[in-house]
């Protein structure tokens, strides 16, 4: 059976973190702490390993070794562009992922009210 520092190296790759500072950054802690654990030098805490599977789509039980690795979202995208731009928005820490969360919410907001002032009265 593999280690724990093993799941979550796994876990990582799966989830679109290539690296390990891109991991550690999307959960705004340091990169050596990621090193740690895939090394298995250190054990993530239960709110750590909560973010480590929240962000790499997995379970928690998979990651403490009482599961099989599966895909936690079955979200289907073909193409290829969309892709990225998902696997971009997940290597963003959540303070990014906030922050274009609200750009997008303005953006729309702005489209609909100039469509609104376009429509004949």
């Amino acid at each position: 059976m593999s280690s724990i520092g093993e799941r979550i190296m796994r876990a990582r790759l799966n989830g679109g973190y290539r690296s390990q500072a891109q991991l550690a950054n999307a959960m705004g802690i340091n990169r050596s702490l990621i090193g740690q654990w895939e090394a298995h030098h250190k054990m993530p805490g239960r709110e750590n390993l909560a973010k480590i599977a929240k962000l790499c789509a997995v379970t928690t039980d998979y990651l403490l070794g009482n599961g099989a690795l599966q895909q936690v979202m079955s979200l289907t995208i073909n193409d290829p562009s969309e892709v990225k731009l998902v696997l971009a928005f997940r290597r963003m820490s959540l303070r990014q992922q906030q922050r274009l969360a609200e750009f997008v919410s303005e953006a729309v907001n702005a489209r609909r009210e100039v469509q609104h002032e376009r429509k004949p009265s």
